[in-house]
């Protein structure tokens, strides 16, 4: 009976300091936006089903557009795939993310570089609107989401990496093989009469000269590229989609995009990203 009581009593203390620990140490801590109370260790997690985005326009209905949800403890695995942390992504605010930030802006994402890219960009979209010109004169259905998706991966891969890469070959071997390959290939010289260099030939060419104002080696590329990849193959995808997903939602919007298009551009020629200036936003 005795050690019987002496678990009761010690299940009793752990509960009164949990609640301690809920009311009086979490009000010290920095004010949260209102989130729904998750559970231990595990948080928020369960509360995101098969369908993320609707759960969360669920939650941003009763706790308001902002929100703090506790999606489970920090893990060791982000320390890993993000190279130590020598990425954008997970390296907390300092010295080093500023100097890495403005390492990508002034090598990697300035106007300059992008426009180099256009032909590239060009090239790509065409061969999408063929291929759909394809299938609509042999009236067959066609995955649009997919096709973007693959859209967006081969653009970024071929700026990022030099290469194309299709949705096969990143799922069959994995992030960090292509990522491998694309080091590979960006160290071999390019015996082409105007090769126009990727993200990877840039940081190969910095990292050897010794230019960088930080320590920039293999790693960094790799945690680079990573970020670039990840980044580049999600967000501007996700934004497309739901763009040409509303014009099909809204016919009277549609309609006026094809006036705009027809009288300030034509219909016997592309769209180029030149135009994009004298479109309406």
């Amino acid at each position: 009976m005795v050690g019987i009581q002496w678990i009761w009593t010690a299940l009793l203390l752990a509960a009164i300091c949990f609640l301690f620990q809920e009311l009086f140490i979490m009000k010290k801590r920095n004010r949260l936006p209102p989130g729904p109370r998750g559970l231990p260790i595990l948080g928020n997690i369960l509360i995101l089903g098969k369908n993320p985005h609707q759960d969360l326009c669920k939650l941003a209905r009763k706790h308001g557009p902002i929100m703090h949800l506790r999606l489970g403890p920090y893990h060791e695995s982000s320390w890993y795939l993000s190279y130590e942390q020598r990425n954008l992504s997970f390296r907390p605010y300092g010295s080093y993310w500023r100097n890495i930030r403005k390492f990508c802006i002034l090598n990697l994402l300035s106007t300059r570089k992008i426009n180099s890219f256009q032909p590239m960009r060009r090239r790509e979209v065409g061969a999408l609107v063929e291929s759909l010109k394809r299938a609509a004169a042999d009236s067959s259905a066609v995955d649009l989401s997919a096709a973007i998706s693959s859209l967006g991966a081969n653009m970024s891969c071929l700026m990022i990496c030099g290469k194309e890469y299709t949705d096969k070959d990143i799922d069959d071997r994995g992030f960090k093989d292509v990522i491998g390959e694309a080091m590979h290939i960006g160290a071999i010289p390019n015996l082409g009469a105007e090769a126009n260099q990727d993200f990877v030939d840039i940081m190969l060419e910095i990292m050897q000269s010794g230019e960088s104002e930080f320590e920039f080696d293999r790693r960094h590329i790799k945690a680079v590229v990573l970020d670039m990849l990840v980044a580049s193959m999600d967000t501007s995808v996700t934004a497309i989609e739901w763009a040409i997903s509303d014009l099909l939602r809204h016919p009277e919007s549609m309609k006026k995009l094809q006036e705009e298009l027809g009288k300030k551009i034509g219909m016997d020629r592309m769209v180029e990203e030149s135009d994009l200036e004298s479109l309406q936003n």
